[in-house]
């Protein structure tokens, strides 16, 4: 589940807890998830919040799985 990239921003919860409950099995401590963007204009912003927000997440899912990698 947590092999593959980010790129449904409504995903990435699901994600982020099997991350958390993979690495809590080995240990390891992770920081805080990003979260979810509280509002949207809806208007295709170039610099979406949403697109931050899968930004941000992806990052935290490559952090999470080096640090497992330990």
């Amino acid at each position: 589940m947590y092999d593959q990239p980010i790129t449904d921003p409504f995903k990435a919860p699901a994600v982020f807890a099997a991350l958390q409950a993979a690495a809590a099995e080995r240990g390891v401590f992770l920081r805080y998830p990003p979260t979810q963007p509280a509002c949207c204009c809806n208007r295709g912003c170039p610099e979406c919040v949403w697109k931050a927000y899968l930004e941000a997440a992806e990052y935290w899912r490559q952090e999470a799985l080096l640090m497992m990698a330990d």
